[in-house]
């Protein structure tokens, strides 16, 4: 008997229907901050909105995206996100409104100890620890950064 193989391509994938797609404009990274450390669990955008309107910078913002963090983030259910403002005047406004919870710390890196200011993060970009209002209960700390501000509008948001 002869036997014969007969090798089939997987079908192409499906083309996206129009609903599928999303359209989004480009975002300005001057005129967004980012929030990281915070926990993967519903209803936390409304709370980093409602954080935002508590401080009367709610007419200003635009969006608010989750992104995906790296895999030492994902395995302790964290994630960042994209904070997006009219422009950048009140980006570095709503930075400076947050309220820093953070004290000076000891870092380590390389067996070197080194001081750190409170509000600039290792890399020295400007940012707070906040304490978030969790949905049912509870509070997080959640870290901003304004690393993607322009460095004189850095040195003002971090007064």
């Amino acid at each position: 008997a002869i036997a014969s193989v007969v090798e089939v391509p997987p079908p192409p994938p499906p083309a996206p229907r129009p609903a599928d797609v999303i359209q989004r404009p480009p975002v300005n990274p001057t005129c967004a901050l980012l929030a990281h450390a915070i926990p993967d669990r519903p209803g936390i955008i409304p709370a980093i909105v409602a954080l935002l309107d508590g401080l009367g910078h709610g007419a200003q913002l635009v969006a608010v995206e989750l992104q995906e963090g790296s895999a030492q983030a994902r395995a302790q259910n964290l994630r960042s996100a994209q904070i997006v403002f009219t422009d950048i005047a009140a980006a570095a406004v709503a930075f400076a409104a947050l309220p820093d919870i953070a004290a000076p710390e000891k870092v380590t890196k390389g067996g070197d100890s080194a001081r750190r200011l409170p509000g600039l993060d290792r890399s020295g970009r400007p940012q707070k620890q906040v304490q978030l209002r969790l949905p049912n209960s509870g509070t997080s700390t959640v870290w901003f950064r304004a690393g993607f501000l322009p460095a004189e509008r850095e040195a003002a948001a971090i007064r």
